[in-house]
């Protein structure tokens, strides 16, 4: 799964949770923006909860790198006896060994190579320079 967008109706009293399974390292990144009021929400694995945050119109946001397992986010409006709320949640998951994480170690390794090339050439044009002078 790469990028998830839902539209969510959490009932009064009730919480709403939305799993997903990493089959491999990634990073999730998340996203939830409520139409009116506040709503609490939670990202958690099975063993420990990882993020909390508490959402609003203007939203909320996180970004977590994780091992290969489930992850579930789960919107909570157990608080609210009254009113439903209405969240917008966007999930996208990235997998830590994929083209674009390689793409970016390749681009580090190569500005590395550049600077160490750079490096030993200004320190043979200096070894040279200073040879000269004597």
């Amino acid at each position: 799964r790469e990028q998830e967008r839902r539209s969510l109706a959490v009932a009064a009293g009730d919480a709403h949770s939305v799993t997903v399974a990493l089959e491999e390292p990634a990073v999730l990144e998340y996203a939830v923006s409520t139409a009116a009021r506040t709503l609490p929400f939670t990202v958690s694995s099975a063993s420990a909860v990882l993020a909390r945050h508490v959402a609003s119109p203007s939203g909320a946001a996180g970004r977590l790198e994780l091992a290969a397992g489930e992850v579930c986010v789960t919107l909570d409006n157990s608080a609210s006896w009254l009113r439903a709320s209405h969240a917008t949640l966007s999930l996208r998951c990235v997998a830590v060994g994929s083209a674009g994480a390689a793409a970016e170690r390749a681009a580090a390794a190569e500005r590395q190579l550049r600077a160490g090339r750079q490096a030993r050439l200004q320190a043979r044009a200096n070894a040279e320079g200073g040879g000269a002078a004597r």
